[in-house]
């Protein structure tokens, strides 16, 4: 019987993770269960979405990502248009997809689920230009704090470093005028940032823009943040960890089913998927189930009904406890 065989892409300078340590983990458990690999770690400046492209074409039982969100997003792209899924084994910064498809971060988890009992799920992508991101696009002042936030300062202080270049960048925010077209209809404001969101988290700890944002209903949440001073954006970040809605002058979201376009007076950076890409407009276009990612089972329940009408619900977890 011929072995299942998997592609990995690991970034070597992803997060804080020892990329040797890493890759012994990786061909460990994944020969002990019988698998064959070939590993390609990342270089500065190559096309990873061509590199996974070419490979797929060779059909891999799968195709893994081990990185942050930036190199997840690359290798993602390279599997659209395929039905190769993509597995992931996080060890970036925020790893805020898996965060929102709850596929473990301890990467001797990540691995077993891979390898082990599995379902695989349809996500939908954000489509700009050439590139599909599935995380989210935007514009404004958090896109510059992305900009600015060196590598080297990622891997020594993790998501802080994004926190504060963020409260560096807040002190001289001024609201830009944006004019947005959603789906043909025009909307204008005066923002500080504009956010297209594929995925309602956005950050580590894991902030919510809204439970409405879902990865596979072929929708996009276009947020309007009105922020004008770090204390907004302080009360926005607090209503976001509390699982609070967001309401009131300083947050608005809209939805869009194909394209979205936005402008900016003046220019502002833009970000896709956590990596800076460039500055000035967006167009924006919905990709709905463009990629199959590896995800866990659903996780047996017991459902405890009290005396008093209350239900509880208690998640029985096999890997409790397990690193």
């Amino acid at each position: 019987m011929k072995k299942a065989h998997a592609f990995v892409v690991l970034n070597p300078v992803a997060g804080t993770t020892d990329p040797e340590q890493l890759e012994r983990r990786i061909v460990r458990q994944f020969e002990s269960a019988g698998w064959t690999l070939e590993i390609h770690r990342t270089e500065a400046q190559e096309e990873i979405s061509r590199i996974v492209h070419q490979a797929a074409e060779s059909r891999p039982d799968m195709v893994v990502a081990a990185g942050g969100d930036g190199t997840v997003s690359e290798v993602a792209d390279g599997l659209v248009g395929t039905d190769v899924p993509l597995g992931l084994i996080p060890a970036g910064t925020g790893n805020v997809l898996a965060r929102d498809l709850d596929i473990p971060l301890m990467s001797a988890r990540a691995i077993r689920l891979l390898v082990g009992p599995h379902k695989v799920r349809s996500i939908d992508a954000l489509k700009m230009a050439d590139r599909h991101f599935f995380l989210n696009i935007s514009i404004g002042t958090s896109a510059a704090a992305m900009h600015d936030t060196e590598r080297n300062e990622k891997r020594q202080f993790g998501f802080l470093a994004y926190i504060w270049t963020g409260v560096q960048k807040l002190l001289g925010v001024q609201p830009a005028h944006f004019t947005l077209e959603v789906d043909g209809r025009t909307h204008r404001a005066d923002a500080s940032d504009v956010i297209i969101a594929n995925s309602a988290i956005i950050g580590f700890p894991a902030l919510r823009l809204g439970e409405e944002i879902s990865m596979d209903d072929g929708r996009m949440g276009i947020c309007i943040i009105r922020a004008r001073t770090a204390w907004d954006y302080l009360r926005l970040m607090v209503n976001a960890l509390l699982g609070r809605p967001q309401r009131g002058p300083r947050y608005h979201c809209l939805t869009a089913t194909d394209r979205v376009t936005v402008s900016s007076e003046p220019s502002l950076p833009v970000q896709g998927d956590g990596d800076p890409i460039g500055h000035g407009s967006l167009d924006v276009t919905m990709t709905p189930k463009a990629l199959q990612v590896i995800v866990g089972k659903p996780q047996p329940q017991i459902r405890i009904n009290l005396p008093s009408g209350e239900e509880i619900v208690s998640v029985l977890s096999p890997d409790s406890g397990k690193s």
